[in-house]
């Protein structure tokens, strides 16, 4: 026993709105799963960064690439990708490294070159900050990347926020989770209900 029937409803109420939760946290990962929101998310996210809205150019590269399409099974899209993979394939795109293994400071600009105008803009103010050193603007591009995907982590989390709240309202409109109606049922004397839901959280603690 907890020791008095009051605390014994509450801790009741509490465990049948965790098993609630625990079920809607499951549905919604089942759905993210099942539709791939990860990875339609991030992929969203890299057509805003590389700045392609058709997806037909530089993203269509970006996916195409060796690298990135090692994160994920054939055919698919990953949902997830490391920000040094991000720099390394974005930077082999814009500039290909030689079958010496080189890659010349120039050779870069003349990639750079090519990209779109805003994009040329980006790389430019990267290039800079990296002192004109390739190997410090793969960490730069690393950073860009990461501060980018904060923001398409904050989409993904309001988007699964809204199903949540939908997943929830239809579990408690389908299951008849009526709070009032619960707790009468915990409170009253001999309570059958609140005796089995006292064993299963006891089996918990």
């Amino acid at each position: 026993m907890f020791g008095s029937a009051i605390l014994d409803t509450a801790i009741g109420l509490i465990f049948v709105f965790l098993v609630v939760s625990l079920i809607v946290s499951a549905a919604n990962e089942l759905l993210a799963a099942l539709f791939r929101w990860r990875a339609n998310n991030l992929f969203l996210g890299i057509r805003e960064l590389l700045q392609d809205p058709s997806t037909t150019g530089l993203v269509s590269s970006f996916y195409g690439h060796p690298l990135i399409q090692t994160l994920s099974a054939k055919g698919k899209k990953p949902s997830y990708i490391p920000s040094r993979t991000f720099a390394l394939a974005l930077l082999d795109i814009v500039s290909p490294v030689t079958p010496a293994g080189n890659r010349t400071l120039d050779d870069l600009k003349a990639g750079v070159e090519k990209l779109p105008t805003s994009l040329q803009v980006t790389f430019r103010v990267l290039l800079d900050e990296a002192g004109h050193n390739i190997e410090q603007l793969k960490t730069q591009l690393e950073i860009w990347f990461n501060s980018t995907m904060e923001r398409v982590s904050g989409w993904y989390k309001r988007k699964t926020q809204v199903v949540q709240l939908a997943l929830a309202l239809l579990i408690v409109v389908l299951g008849n989770v009526d709070s009032i109606r619960i707790v009468r049922s915990l409170s009253g004397v001999n309570s059958p209900l609140r005796d089995s839901i006292k064993d299963e959280a006891h089996s918990l603690v």
